[in-house]
């Protein structure tokens, strides 16, 4: 090939490569920015709890006796009076052993009043004046002795006759008694079988439903106090010491929401719960006892460098806290992972502190930066 041609075929591939464009690179994603600030935030600890006073001035009231809950006729934050039925236990066979011991009453009763009937009293009278009848005939000399015998014998018949009578209606009466007595414990025995209040209150709890299997004495009801105007919050341990008396609470019951203050806390924990109790005041009266609630504690208001908690993402190699902070160069904006340490504590649940990892005046992705994890495919080669 002469050099004229290589030439030509050189100017050829030059012209080529010049013809083609480079790779096009797709822009960042859109996203809103922030401005990194000194400001406040709040450290909080969310709690749960409910309307009413402690759980330790509720009244927990059981069945006597155990079996199958039939019925619950109350519901929490229902008041209550004294006597007023709250549950009901299965009471068939209850009530049938009631019906028989009644039964068994009436005819022991029946049978004291048929043995009280004096069958020998006649008898007895009238063989004692035919006693008489002979003996005077006997000393006139006018009846034999074998008459004043006989009469004698069925006077004594008569009187063994009358103390076995009485002996009958000593016992029919003590039958009669002990069916009474067992009547009695039978319908005692059914009235068990319905829980009633022993105080009026409020219900704060139910621990039973129909169907279930009930132990004797077991807790089923509680009943708190009329209202007080107060509301309880359950604390783990490890909040305990951060809480104290008049800290602010933001308190949410339903569609209720209102704010608080820590009136009493104490510390003493429950074994079975693990928790501690805190006590709030100034709870709307329209919300009735046993209402659950939560609520979120304020226990400092902390100062620093302050981020929306939506520009915070979590890498998931990783775990880390990240942050796309922007910068433009040549008039393109980019955006670079910053890793950043976070108070995990100081989050008001829309701002949350930042320790390290950025600068006052720094832009941060506000939010969408979890599209920035992943950069956007390029074009082709």
């Amino acid at each position: 090939m002469t050099r004229r041609c290589v030439a030509a075929l050189a100017m050829l591939f030059l012209a080529a490569c010049a013809g083609k464009s480079p790779p096009a690179q797709a822009p960042a994603p859109s996203v809103p920015l922030v401005d990194v600030r000194e400001g406040t935030v709040d450290r909080t600890v969310a709690l749960t709890g409910r309307i009413g006073a402690p759980a330790g001035l509720d009244v927990k009231l059981g069945f006597p006796l155990g079996g199958v809950v039939s019925a619950v006729y109350v519901r929490i934050g229902d008041r209550v009076v004294p006597g007023q039925p709250l549950a009901q236990l299965d009471s068939s066979s209850l009530s049938l052993a009631a019906q028989q011991a009644r039964a068994d009453a009436r005819a022991a009763s029946a049978g004291e009043t048929n043995a009280r009937i004096d069958r020998v009293g006649a008898r007895l009278a009238l063989d004692v004046a035919q006693l008489r009848r002979a003996q005077s005939l006997f000393d006139a000399g006018i009846a034999a002795r074998k008459d004043v015998e006989q009469a004698r014998a069925a006077v004594a018949a008569d009187r063994a006759d009358s103390q076995s009578a009485s002996a009958q209606i000593d016992l029919a009466s003590a039958q009669a008694q002990s069916a009474a007595l067992h009547a009695a414990s039978a319908a005692h025995d059914l009235s068990l079988a319905t829980l009633r209040a022993s105080t009026g209150g409020i219900v704060s709890a139910i621990y039973v439903q129909p169907g279930q299997v009930v132990e004797p004495a077991a807790s089923a009801v509680a009943i708190a106090p009329q209202s007080t105007g107060a509301a309880t919050l359950d604390v783990p341990v490890a909040s305990v010491a951060l809480m104290q008396r008049g800290q602010e609470v933001r308190v949410r019951a339903l569609s209720t929401a209102w704010t608080s203050r820590i009136s009493g806390i104490a510390p003493s924990v429950d074994p079975a719960t693990g928790l501690a109790v805190a006590e709030i005041a100034g709870t709307p009266a329209s919300l009735p006892g046993g209402t659950p609630i939560s609520a979120t504690v304020v226990l400092d208001r902390l100062t620093g460098l302050i981020v929306p908690a939506t520009s915070i993402v979590d890498d998931p190699q990783t775990g880390k806290h990240l942050v796309f902070v922007a910068t433009t160069k040549n008039g393109s904006l980019s955006y670079a992972a910053r890793e950043v340490t976070i108070d995990e504590s100081s989050s008001d649940g829309s701002q949350v502190r930042v320790l390290s990892g950025l600068r006052t005046s720094e832009r941060i992705a506000k939010e969408g930066a979890i599209d920035l994890l992943s950069p956007p495919a390029g074009g082709g080669d």
